[in-house]
């Protein structure tokens, strides 16, 4: 049976190996469960890039076979995510846009929403404030077309932050409100965390440093509640600006020191560069000359590096979006002409697979028959030698009986003369026990005054008395010694009945 099995398994492992396609189409994966799969690729993006990228190339892939298009646009829209925390702008717009454009075919709602939020999210990177405006305004006006409960908060932060690199404070605020006020099941801790800091930031502008250093706290907490390394530098340098704005200075250095070193560990090349410019600006208001020189240097190398990795950055970018459009045009007659080929080669193969198997299967169950058989023939003649043996057991547990009732009669027998012996004892120690009782109480009562009468006699000779309490005295001891000598006669006559 499990050379069977195995041959069971053997031949659907060459199913899959020649029909992957029609196997797919068999056990595909739901609907739900892509979905799942690209969330959890999503999941991976500030912590492991490179996972991210694998798990949503492989979501897409998965998506594709099973012309599942709603996941095909949540793969790309992962995708372009992955890209977008890389700083590649404009290969992740491409994406979102073909994101977008799925989506649109499909009318899902929410994903138009989360595509027009990602798309302002990547303009506002660029520095394209109209556009940004424009996508976050029409994921804005959806959302409250058709009532959709999901994103608003990052909407209204994003809205926010395009005024407030404005100076539009008001409009900022505004949008900031609206962010703060969402329902409690849509806020989370990083949201939180961005709200605070962006309130923060509108305050100092403004010059209400108290209340922006509340905010700025209140931001740092959440960010250090969920690891958030990334916003708890960006809080501390901002922490640090407004303690320097109230000449703390002090205090302040203490922040854009721990900013320095968060930026550091993360590579934040950006924050480090505000930082740098914080600390020049810090050491020339404490007259430390040297430091600030260091500080500008510094200020100055990082600045030169970031624009040329920018400009070089957006050349490859835009090399890239054209060379993605060349390759998905050949990938897809590549793909026709090899699809027709391997399906050729495919069941071809397969067919002669399945026959070599179908013949290795009939050979095995004439093998197993014919085994079959000799064992059968075994078996009968091992189930007479057995049919003999329980005869004989049989008999001798004939014997074994008829020896038992013997020995139980004995063992009857034998039980009523315990249990006879046993009520003798009983009787014999329910006397004992009587006299016993009965010599406690003389021992306790009658043999105690006696005893008592004549010790206190002789306490009295001590004394002086007269020759006639003497001779009193001697009667009565006379008199308890012969009351003892009674008494323990008694126990005596109690002890040998």
């Amino acid at each position: 049976m499990r050379r069977f099995l195995l041959i069971l398994q053997i031949a659907f492992a060459a199913r899959v190996f020649v029909f992957p396609d029609y196997v797919f189409g068999q056990s595909k994966l739901s609907h739900d469960s892509l979905m799942a799969f690209n969330d959890h690729a999503l999941s991976f993006i500030y912590s492991n890039p490179d996972t991210a990228r694998l798990l949503a190339n492989k979501a897409y892939e998965l998506s594709l076979q099973q012309a599942d298009s709603i996941a095909v646009a949540r793969a790309l829209t992962v995708v372009a995510s992955v890209n977008w925390a890389e700083a590649k702008y404009n290969v992740a717009l491409k994406l979102y846009f073909e994101a977008l454009s799925k989506y649109e075919n499909q009318a899902d709602t929410t994903g138009i929403i989360i595509c027009y939020n990602n798309i302002g999210e990547v303009y506002k990177k660029l520095k394209n404030r109209v556009s940004a405006k424009m996508y976050l305004h029409k994921a804005e006006k959806l959302q409250s077309t058709f009532s959709v409960k999901k994103y608003p908060v990052l909407n209204y932060m994003n809205i926010a932050e395009i005024h407030l690199d404005e100076k539009a404070y008001d409009s900022a605020a505004y949008y900031l409100e609206m962010a703060k006020n969402a329902p409690d099941d849509m806020q989370t801790m990083n949201y939180l965390s961005t709200i605070n800091y962006d309130y923060s930031l509108l305050n100092k502008d403004t010059g209400n440093f108290e209340l922006a250093k509340t905010f700025v706290d209140q931001s740092i907490s959440f960010a250090k509640s969920t690891d958030n390394s990334r916003r708890l530098a960006e809080s501390y340098n901002l922490l640090g600006e407004i303690l320097f704005e109230t000449n703390r200075l002090n205090e302040s250095k203490v922040y854009f020191e721990q900013a320095m070193e968060l930026a550091l560990k993360l590579h934040h090349e950006l924050l480090e560069l505000k930082v740098n410019k914080n600390l020049y600006k810090l050491d020339l208001e404490e007259g430390k000359t040297i430091n600030a020189i260091t500080h500008i240097l510094r200020y100055t190398e990082l600045n030169d590096k970031i624009y040329t990795i920018s400009v070089s950055r957006q050349a490859a970018e835009f090399e890239t979006v054209y060379e993605l459009d060349r390759i998905e045009k050949e990938n897809a007659l590549l793909q026709l002409s090899q699809n027709a080929t391997r399906s050729v080669i495919r069941y071809q193969i397969g067919f002669l697979i399945l026959a070599l198997l179908a013949l290795a299967i009939a050979i095995y169950f004439i093998l197993a028959i014919n085994k079959q058989r000799r064992t059968l023939k075994e078996a009968l003649k091992l189930l007479e030698d057995k049919s003999q043996v329980v005869e004989k057991q049989k008999e001798e547990l004939e014997k074994q009986a008829q020896n038992t009732d013997a020995l139980n009669k004995e063992l009857t027998l034998l039980n009523k003369n315990l249990e006879s012996r046993a009520q003798e004892i009983a009787r014999e120690i329910e006397d004992k026990n009587k006299k016993m009782n009965k010599y406690a109480f003389m021992n306790a009562h009658k043999l105690r005054a006696p005893i008592a009468s004549i010790l206190g006699l002789i306490n009295l000779f001590g004394k002086e008395i007269t020759e006639d309490d003497k001779k009193a005295m001697v009667r009565m001891l006379k008199e308890s010694a012969q009351k003892l000598d009674n008494v323990v006669h008694e126990i005596k006559d109690v002890i040998d009945e």
